[in-house]
């Protein structure tokens, strides 16, 4: 460089290795405390999936089809935040290294990349969480679900059939009995049964509408669906700063 002369492979070399060790000095701490909120991120990231389900009165459950499967997904997404929130710091590393073989007027380029290489990803993933996702999966369930079967309302005087009839409780009876039924207003069958220690616990099953499709997601599937589209929102909302760069330092042309 003009100003410090030339560096030799082995420099080259040492300095990657220490932006290399430097780089992962912010993303793992951050992956390590982000396991602590693995639970509410999963939450937080399932939460596009149940409301289409529920408004499509669709079972807002995700199946987990092995045991080891939430611990998985959990340290899956505990690296999301740490990619997001450590991507600032990468790029100032990644900018540390190539910083030597640059000009001093092309080393002020840092000072506008780094601050918008960390407010792009958060605006990226703002828009993904709630507007794209919660949008596309609206559209996906409404294709995929089927109309209810419709049954014609009594007519005033007319005889109904004689079949028993569900309460509609928004809570359970504070004085169930086992084997006593009733309906949620999420529509939910609930039953009450015996439990271990004299007192009874109730079990519920969603009800479901008969039909050709069951929309039922996998926990894994679904994560790994929307992570893909986080890392390629990511990528996208970091784009024009590559193509920034590059056109500063005469790469790419308007042309």
């Amino acid at each position: 460089t003009p100003e410090r002369g030339v560096m030799t492979l082995g420099d080259h070399l040492d300095e990657l290795r220490r932006r290399l060790m430097w780089g992962l000095a912010v993303p793992i701490p951050i992956a390590v405390l982000a396991f602590g909120w693995a639970e509410p991120i999963r939450d937080f990231l399932c939460k596009p999936a149940i409301e289409a389900l529920q408004s499509h009165h669709l079972p807002a459950q995700l199946q987990v089809l092995s045991p080891i499967e939430p611990l998985g997904t959990d340290l899956k997404l505990s690296l999301v935040p740490a990619l997001v929130l450590g991507a600032p710091w990468i790029a100032l590393q990644v900018w540390k290294f190539v910083e030597p073989g640059l000009y001093a007027h092309e080393r002020r380029f840092v000072h506008l990349l780094v601050p918008m290489s960390a407010v792009l990803p958060v605006c990226g993933m703002l828009l993904l969480t709630f507007l794209i996702m919660p949008m596309m999966l609206q559209v996906l369930v409404g294709m995929g679900s089927e109309e209810p079967v419709r049954l014609p309302i009594t007519a005033p005087g007319e005889q109904a059939p004689a079949l028993p009839d569900l309460p509609i409780l928004a809570a359970p009876p504070a004085s169930a009995q086992p084997g006593q039924m009733w309906l949620t207003p999420d529509r939910r069958l609930q039953v009450a049964i015996p439990g271990d220690d004299g007192s009874h616990e109730v079990l519920g099953v969603p009800l479901l509408q008969g039909g050709r499709l069951a929309q039922q997601f996998r926990l894994r599937e679904y994560l790994d669906f929307t992570l893909d589209f986080a890392l390629g929102i990511t990528v996208a909302f970091q784009t024009p700063l590559v193509v920034l760069l590059l056109g500063w330092l005469g790469v790419l042309t308007p042309d």
